[in-house]
């Protein structure tokens, strides 16, 4: 899927679903998928007419991740 002509905030919010259908799961892999996805969603959201509120949930969700990718526990306030 492209998303050509898809409104850049409802592919972000795709994307973030994707990622936390993807950390529901177990495993690195699960976690290094999620990171992509919220990697891929942070690209999109950088764009105009999307909402601060949902950049700054893929940001919190992103950091979140990479610390269970890497094996590190997340902040209080990451998830």
């Amino acid at each position: 899927m492209s998303g050509a002509g898809v409104d850049p905030g409802e592919r972000a919010e795709v994307l973030l679903l994707r990622a936390e259908e993807l950390l529901a799961g177990d495993g690195p892999e699960s976690a290094e998928e999620a990171v992509l996805a919220l990697e891929g969603a942070q690209d999109v959201a950088a764009g105009s007419g999307v909402e601060p509120s949902l950049r700054e949930r893929i940001d919190e969700r992103l950091a979140h991740a990479r610390a269970r990718r890497d094996g590190e526990e997340p902040g209080p306030d990451a998830g």
